[in-house]
């Protein structure tokens, strides 16, 4: 443990090891931590907080908001769709009437909305702007591998096919 930490911590070229990695992604948004949650809690809770459906749904919201912004911050869009997550703006509507049509329907993901919105509001994050709580490059990247190779990462346990014996 000594020597990873050593490693860890050790410059090279300026930076240590554990700084390079920070400056790649220095906080997860609150999405990463959610889909990073809901996986650890069925490795070590044994039990799936949220379906794989939602887990495939809410990865393709995912990577929709994620393609959406790094389209607008490429030039791909007339306005810069990020510049917008400053201030009050129709995302703010459109998250909060998501937010409470999940929680209607009782769909647990209306906790990881409700938390985008808390989390925002008491500024856990050093962003000011409402998509960096939303959505970072991790996110997008594992929303990606879910979506692509959605049997690959399952979260509920699949039911088993063979008959019980006595």
């Amino acid at each position: 443990v000594l020597v990873s930490v050593v490693i860890a911590l050790c410059p090279f070229t300026g930076l240590s090891p554990a700084e390079y990695l920070l400056s790649i992604n220095p906080n997860f948004s609150i999405g990463s931590i959610a889909i990073l949650f809901i996986f650890l809690w069925k490795e070590f809770g044994g039990s799936a907080l949220v379906s794989d459906r939602d887990v495939l749904w809410f990865s393709i919201y995912n990577l929709v908001v994620s393609l959406c912004l790094f389209a607008s911050s490429l030039g791909f869009v007339r306005f810069d769709l990020y510049y917008q997550g400053y201030g009050f703006s129709i995302w703010f509507v459109l998250t909060a009437i998501l937010t409470i049509i999940l929680f209607l329907i009782r769909n647990p993901l209306a906790y990881i909305f409700i938390a985008y919105i808390a989390a925002f509001d008491l500024k856990l994050l050093p962003s000011g702007n409402l998509f960096d709580y939303m959505t970072d490059g991790f996110l997008l990247f594992i929303s990606l591998g879910l979506v692509v190779f959605p049997r690959s990462f399952r979260v509920s346990r699949p039911a088993s096919h063979m008959p019980s014996t006595p």
